[in-house]
């Protein structure tokens, strides 16, 4: 461990502890020999896993009633400014009542930078959509949505009027499975 001035870094039974503010410093390996790039900061400060809640929301209205299945859950790993999400969602019963317009997955655990949808993920896994989401982003609003290919030239985004209300095999609903990455302030 290598101490400056009065910042310290202390041991516990649980790791390295820092100061608020402070963190690993990679100063020293600087290299920003990539054409035309220029080195931010070096400074490593922060590191969080837990859990979030996503939730699917219509983008007029709300649905008269949806509940997920225990199976439905959603994990983020956050490193620096980076954000990982992880996530699977499965609808027990659902009855879309008035709900129409796009379909959103609401409940990030941080606000990301201005993204104009520019941050986009994987779908791993779906069952029982009328059209297949196969694409996923993060919108300027803090909001997911999902599109899938409509031609060979085109994408289209999910609507509420493509999820499923009848059950379907093994009763699984608008299950969806992913991954997306985003940045924060």
């Amino acid at each position: 461990l290598r101490y400056q001035g009065t910042t310290q870094c202390e041991t516990s039974a649980n790791g390295l502890a820092f100061p608020s503010g402070k963190g690993i410093d990679f100063s020293a390996t600087a290299d920003s020999s990539a054409s035309g790039a220029s080195a931010g900061s070096e400074l490593l400060d922060d590191y969080e896993e837990g859990t979030w809640t996503p939730v699917y929301t219509p983008e007029t209205n709300s649905f008269t009633s949806i509940a997920y299945k225990s199976s439905t859950f959603g994990t983020y790993t956050k490193v620096g400014r980076q954000v990982t999400l992880v996530c699977t969602m499965d609808v027990n019963t659902l009855t879309i009542g008035s709900a129409t317009g796009l379909l959103f997955i609401t409940g990030i655990p941080f606000s990301a930078l201005d993204s104009v949808a520019s941050y986009s993920g994987a779908v791993s896994q779906q069952t029982q959509w009328g059209e297949i989401p196969t694409q996923i982003g993060l919108r300027d609003d803090d909001t997911i949505f999902m599109g899938y290919r409509a031609s060979a030239t085109s994408y289209s985004s999910i609507q509420v009027s493509d999820m499923d209300e009848s059950g379907g095999p093994n009763a699984e609903r608008n299950r969806i499975r992913f991954t997306l990455t985003y940045f924060v302030n």
